[in-house]
């Protein structure tokens, strides 16, 4: 997790708290279960939002299921708005078309899978981009695998009644929230909507990881990893066996931060804040969060 006396640096945003307004909206689920039920209220809400303010906005599912789903419900509800959809088998050519759409002039829905090409890594400033609906916490799969990583997190983290879903399941599913709710505010002119569609997000444990003030969830997340993991690698040699190192290693290198370690990520904060793109740290930073009741 790098030397001991490593330090954060934390720098203040270049952006204002009216450039973006977060809505969570509480009376709608997309867990697996209640997905045919929440078709409409968010085909309902997405047009609103349009009609309100016409313009280019991005949609995010949690599967190309889901997605198509929720577009063909959107179509047959509301013919009139345009949209595009990204696809299980785009090459490069299909994805920068899916990317020109987002034209200065431009109005319609982009619909795309949370965590896929479209949710981080590109840059739609202006009125290339005002809003984003994010319809997923973005949790990994539930399978054997993670519920194993599940398990022995739990255990190595055993101090925080649990810290193994949140290391297996919460932290990276955010990660790809913060990432594709980045993608609306890439400089200082611009004006943006996100909405959070999951009462999940109104859940405190939820909402606290959420970027809020000025600070960063992801950074939040790494000085926790941090903080836990040198706790882990204080113990004495002797206590610890190969797979618990083995496992402190992965988590600290891939888990969460993608193959990024929380020194990297320090070193890019302080880098990124001399960049007048800055709106995120690695994510995206929102300054003032509205919040639907």
């Amino acid at each position: 997790m790098g030397p001991e006396d490593s330090q954060w640096l934390e720098v203040e945003s270049p952006f204002h708290a009216d450039q973006l307004g977060v809505s969570i909206v509480r009376n709608l689920s997309t867990r697996y279960q209640h997905r045919s039920a929440s078709l409409q209220p968010i085909s309902e809400l997405m047009a609103e939002q349009f009609a309100r303010e016409p313009g280019n906005y991005l949609a995010f599912f949690s599967s190309y299921a889901y997605l198509e789903q929720v577009l063909e419900r959107f179509q047959r509800s509301f013919p009139d708005i345009p949209v595009w959809s990204q696809s299980r088998s785009m090459n490069e050519g299909d994805r920068s078309a899916f990317l020109a759409r987002f034209s200065e002039h431009g109005r319609g829905v982009g619909f795309a899978v949370l965590g896929g090409a479209f949710g981080e890594g590109i840059d739609l400033p202006g009125r290339r981009l005002i809003g984003a609906f994010i319809a997923t916490l973005g949790l990994p799969q539930i399978n054997p695998v993670n519920e194993e990583m599940r398990e022995r997190l739990e255990v190595m983290f055993s101090d925080s009644a649990g810290s193994g879903y949140e290391y297996a399941y919460l932290y990276p599913g955010l990660q790809k929230v913060v990432q594709a709710a980045g993608r609306v505010i890439r400089t200082i002119d611009d004006q943006g909507v996100v909405y959070l569609l999951d009462d999940r997000f109104g859940q405190r444990t939820v909402r606290d990881l959420l970027p809020a003030g000025g600070k960063s969830a992801l950074a939040y997340i790494a000085r926790k990893l941090k903080y836990r993991s040198r706790r882990q690698q204080a113990k004495p040699r002797g206590k610890q066996t190969d797979v618990e190192l083995k496992q402190i290693a992965y988590l600290s290198d891939t888990l969460v931060l993608n193959k990024t370690t929380t020194q990297r990520l320090a070193h890019d904060a302080a880098k990124e804040a001399c960049c007048p793109l800055a709106a995120l740290l690695l994510g995206f930073i929102v300054i003032g969060v509205v919040v639907s009741f």
